[in-house]
């Protein structure tokens, strides 16, 4: 049986973000999960046409946002110009993914450490 375009499509999506080297978020241009619920969408396909289910779709999630936060830690950690972008994006992402800061590995008496020194 040959595979439909928005079946690759929808796969190609669920590969990256199963992947993990992809974050389901996009800042310039959406989101990976839109764009393989899109395709799926699109083709008249269900999750179990492309071999996954809300339940893993959620984890993936999760997962997502929970290496994004990560991320903004790890920038937040060297010390940069943009503290309050950086935590409040950090912020978001533990939100969105409904985590703490404990599930990052930080608090938020580091992150008040981190806080860069104001000049008088």
């Amino acid at each position: 049986m040959k595979m439909g375009n928005h079946t690759k499509e929808a796969r190609k999506w669920l590969k990256h973000f199963r992947s993990g080297t992809d974050h389901y978020g996009s800042f310039l241009d959406g989101s990976f999960l839109e764009y393989l619920r899109e395709e799926v969408q699109k083709g008249g396909l269900t999750l179990e046409d492309i071999e996954t289910s809300e339940e893993e779709l959620e984890e993936l999630r999760v997962r997502s946002c929970k290496a994004l936060a990560q991320e903004w830690l790890k920038h937040l950690r060297f010390r940069t110009d943009y503290y309050d972008s950086f935590l409040e994006y950090l912020r978001e992402e533990v939100q969105k993914g409904g985590l703490t800061l404990e599930d990052i590995e930080t608090s938020e008496e580091e992150l008040e450490e981190l806080r860069p020194a104001t000049v008088s």
